[in-house]
């Protein structure tokens, strides 16, 4: 009997695990060869309620899981971007990226191409945070700054994408948020503080946060990175 109960588990698990198998192979036909976003996105959502379930895929098949479910959903995303009519769907944006860097991190053959893949979602958020400054939208053009800093600072990457600390200081200028203009000024003078841009940047934000105390320590230590700054002396004149 106990056999049996074993046997029927069995039988179940590979069930489960072929049901899953098809699903991958239905959506990979069905965005490479059909170009049918719908029947892919379909097939992938499948895919990922057994995954979530519970069942698990070989490594190799866990990799072009999630590389296809970023391509997919990084089309869907896409299609909306490019289309005039259409709103973007952000969710869908972010499903991509966080399925890109899982593929990433692993030693799947699709690594690479999902990398690349990540790139480009940081450049979606990054054209995002514009779209959202010419709409005077400064909340939610930092927070799509962000999104694009965190992609480019992750491991898969690992660079200090300064542009977008910027974009996103500025932002939070723009919003009268000092205390993330602060935040964002102490990363960007962390990694160049020769920039002056960045020193004067975060001694105005301690300035309009009304932190006298800490704009002149941010003053001071701006003289001390950059004593030949004339636009830093002429701040520490005017501060006294």
């Amino acid at each position: 009997m106990k056999n049996i109960f074993y046997l029927l588990i069995v039988i179940l698990f590979s069930n489960n695990l072929l049901s899953q198998n098809q699903d991958l192979t239905s959506a990979i036909i069905a965005i490479d060869n059909k170009r049918d976003i719908d029947t892919a996105k379909e097939a992938i959502d499948n895919a990922t309620k057994k995954i979530e379930s519970g069942s698990v895929l070989k490594a190799k098949k866990m990799s072009k899981y999630f590389h296809y479910r970023g391509k997919i959903y990084l089309t869907l995303f896409e299609k909306a971007w490019f289309d005039s009519v259409i709103t973007p769907d952000f969710t869908h944006l972010e499903i991509a990226t966080n399925s890109f860097s899982n593929d990433v991190l692993s030693p799947g053959s699709h690594s690479k191409k999902s990398l690349n893949q990540l790139k480009r979602c940081a450049n979606f958020y990054q054209e995002a945070g514009f779209r959202d400054y010419e709409l005077n939208n400064f909340i939610s053009s930092e927070i799509k700054f962000e999104k694009a800093v965190n992609i480019n600072t992750s491991e898969p990457i690992s660079i200090i994408d300064t542009v977008n600390m910027f974009n996103a200081c500025l932002m939070a200028v723009f919003a009268e948020n000092y205390s993330n203009a602060i935040k964002w000024s102490l990363k960007l003078v962390d990694a160049n503080p020769k920039d002056e841009k960045y020193q004067l940047q975060l001694i105005n934000a301690y300035k309009e946060s009304g932190n006298l105390e800490k704009q002149l320590s941010s003053i001071q230590n701006a003289r001390l990175s950059i004593p030949q700054s004339q636009a830093i002396i002429i701040e520490e004149v005017n501060y006294y």
